[in-house]
């Protein structure tokens, strides 16, 4: 390496002519470069040689290794060198920058807002739910230079993390979905959660760029400013009312001008996540008919507040993720919306901490006030209420699938919803 150029020159030099980078050997693409980065239970740099064998034009080590290459590239710290190299191709993109952050509903609100965008600009929008410190770096990494708009989900579990993943992909609007109970052992309770989405208001303050938020919620009152709130409420500059199709989908009636907007979606916790879309579309000076056609062609991604049908039972699959807030709204939706007789599988909620016990008898009150045909309960979160009455507990998703046969509903309607390590969806393979 030319001494007098530094590993920063070097790396990005290296990106302009590849394109394509790689964390894993197993799917590398030729000329990629690799980063050998570590967690827990692996250490990329063991892989440095089998990345270079596999193609990869550079590997990125933060450790010694036991080979000598051309192509190695010595760092002191392999993710903060993907996370600088994200943040200086950011600098480069020529379209604006949409960050989407909040507890619940990210990553519809992230498909929505591209669909829309797209309808109007060339879009890139974040790949599956890539939201995190390696995440947000790979999908800058990926979008190509002449998008127009580039759709970003950033995703928390503790304080600063927000602030970070602004740094990175310095957005040049920012949208918030909701405050919830998410992630509360890491944010340690909700003040936590109110105090870590401070950081996006925050981080907009010192840039001077516009957040949008929704103003249904009073957790924003302590936290947010401007005006480029959307919601229900009337001090909404966004507004809108809900209504629900002939058909069980979610419509929104906006005022300001009146439009009705139809979606595929269902239950009304979808409501800000529609009008957060409509909100930015309308602001970025998109038409109506080009922000619904986009809210239209748009579909949940799998396991996403899906529905499915098996005969004459209707199945609400809403089982990627869920924390108290996005379960409480999943199952109150499900009673306003779907047909008796109802069903309910609740697979247990992770990251949850000292508040754990609470919110899971808080979700099994709420589900049983509503009085439902049966109620199943899967994981070790629920265990205490094993011996509950109207009630049927399974250790995992394995002890129930065994018994599902003798216990499937015929008719009616069926919530399923969990933490994504439940693996509910099994049910229905």
């Amino acid at each position: 390496m030319n001494k007098s150029l530094t590993w920063q020159d070097v790396l990005y030099r290296e990106f302009l002519q590849s394109g394509k980078v790689s964390t894993d050997t197993r799917s590398i693409d030729r000329g990629s470069i690799f980063f050998a980065l570590k967690g827990s239970n692996f250490n990329g740099n063991v892989f440095a040689a089998q990345a270079i064998e596999a193609g990869a034009s550079m590997a990125v080590v933060d450790e010694d290794v036991e080979f000598e290459s051309p192509s190695l590239l010595r760092v002191e710290d392999s993710l903060m060198a993907l996370q600088w190299l994200a943040n200086r191709y950011r600098q480069d993109l020529s379209g604006r920058v949409i960050a989407i952050g909040g507890s619940n509903g990210k990553t519809t609100t992230k498909g929505l807002v591209g669909s829309v965008m797209d309808q109007e600009f060339s879009t890139f929008s974040t790949p599956g739910n890539f939201n995190n410190h390696i995440g947000v770096p790979l999908s800058i990494l990926a979008c190509p230079k002449n998008t127009e708009m580039v759709v970003l989900e950033l995703g928390a579990n503790h304080g600063e993390e927000h602030l970070q993943l602004l740094e990175i992909s310095e957005p040049d609007l920012i949208l918030i979905t909701n405050i919830g109970k998410d992630h509360l052992e890491g944010f340690g309770g909700l003040e936590g959660v109110i105090r870590a989405t401070g950081e996006f208001f925050d981080f907009a303050r010192d840039r001077q760029i516009p957040v949008f938020f929704n103003s249904d919620q009073a957790e924003f009152q302590s936290i947010s400013f401007g005006e480029n709130s959307f919601g229900s409420s009337s001090s909404a500059r966004y507004r809108g009312e809900p209504r629900t199709s002939a058909e069980g989908h979610l419509e929104v009636v906006a005022e300001g001008p009146h439009f009705e907007f139809r979606s595929n979606l269902v239950g009304g916790f979808n409501f800000g996540n529609l009008m957060s879309a409509i909100a930015l579309g309308r602001y970025l000076g998109i038409p109506d008919a080009s922000i619904s056609r986009g809210i239209q062609i748009f579909q949940p991604e799998k396991n996403r507040s899906q529905i499915e049908k098996i005969g004459d039972l209707t199945v609400f699959l809403d089982c990627y993720n869920a924390n108290p807030t996005s379960m409480e709204a999943s199952i109150n939706s499900f009673f306003d919306d779907f047909v008796s007789p109802h069903f309910l599988i609740l697979g247990g909620m992770k990251e949850l901490g000292v508040f754990s016990e609470a919110e899971h008898q808080n979700i099994l009150k709420l589900a049983q006030d509503y009085k439902p045909e049966r109620l199943f309960l899967v994981g070790r979160e629920f265990e205490f209420a094993r011996s509950a009455p109207q009630v049927q507990f399974f250790e995992n998703i394995d002890s129930l699938k065994e018994n599902w046969s003798e216990i499937l509903p015929l008719t009616g309607s069926l919530l399923v919803k969990g933490s994504r390590s439940y693996n509910l969806e099994k049910l229905f393979e």
